[in-house]
């Protein structure tokens, strides 16, 4: 009985590590929620005795960014501060909140583009 607990217990070690590394972040969803994600994954992996250490955790999510993020992860990649995850995801909501501040001027622009007849210089 013994023996088959462990090959359990070895399959679904495996199987959550397998989600862990072929998690992909897409821009289809909410990145914060994606990272949330991955967070549970980590979380139920150090249920089973898995640790992850931080800097393995920013990376894998930097790792995962989609193409549009690709400025964000170079600027992360090159910068010398080492982020424990929880650093990491409040500069992570900083950047998703910039974007969004920028989103919402860039279509304020064009609006008022189109309601004038203006051009955007």
């Amino acid at each position: 009985m013994e023996t088959h607990y462990k090959q359990e217990q070895s399959g679904s070690d495996r199987f959550l590590a397998l989600k862990f590394f072929e998690y992909e972040i897409t821009d289809n969803k909410p990145i914060m929620d994606q990272v949330h994600e991955i967070q549970m994954l980590i979380s139920k992996l150090s249920d089973l005795d898995i640790k992850v250490p931080d800097s393995l955790q920013v990376g894998a999510v930097l790792s995962k960014l989609p193409p549009s993020w690709n400025e964000y992860r170079k600027k992360m990649l090159h910068s010398t501060d080492n982020y424990t995850f929880e650093q990491f995801q409040t500069h992570l909501q900083i950047e998703v909140q910039s974007r969004m501040r920028e989103l919402q001027a860039t279509n304020s622009k064009v609006n008022l583009v189109a309601e004038t007849g203006l051009t955007m210089t």
